[in-house]
């Protein structure tokens, strides 16, 4: 009968999260921590030179379109993208991109992938092709299972 209930648990975290965001004020989403240590290392190459190494390495590349002013991308850069369950798997097979879209280079970028809604995570291949494409906010294990998901289609 447990088992029953446990397929439930991401669900109930998620919905208590998204309430936790809902009664949170900008201002504090402002003094959130962003960790370091085992997550996402992001790479300070743009996305041509990204593009490259992404061939060169034979990896997919993940890019996170964000905004300054975007609550839910401070969330990703605070909650998800820290954790190390998600650094291992970013590392290892993603040539990892971070994208401020409201930068020169950023807006143009953003205009190339149609990005109208903040955050977007994209999954490009080494010729710049979307291979898949998330909006908004996720947890770590739901971001995990979109990578492996494009992982699989990959190969």
């Amino acid at each position: 009968m447990l088992k029953k209930y446990l397929s439930y648990i991401p669900f109930v975290l998620l919905i208590g999260f998204l309430l936790l965001m809902q009664f949170t004020s900008y201002e504090k989403v402002d003094q959130l921590p962003i960790l370091k240590g085992d997550g996402i290392e992001w790479t300070s190459d743009d996305l041509e030179e990204s593009l490259i190494k992404a061939q060169e390495q034979d990896k997919l590349i993940f890019v996170d379109f964000y905004a300054k002013w975007c609550r839910p991308c401070k969330m990703l850069k605070s909650v998800t993208f820290p954790r190390e369950s998600v650094g291992e798997l970013f590392n290892k097979n993603f040539i990892n991109l971070s994208i401020d879209v409201e930068s020169p280079q950023g807006n143009i970028i953003a205009k190339r992938y149609s990005i109208t809604s903040y955050p977007t995570l994209l999954i490009l291949n080494s010729a710049g092709q979307e291979v898949s494409r998330k909006v908004g906010f996720v947890i770590p294990l739901q971001l995990n299972n979109w990578a492996e998901e494009s992982l699989a289609h990959k190969k």
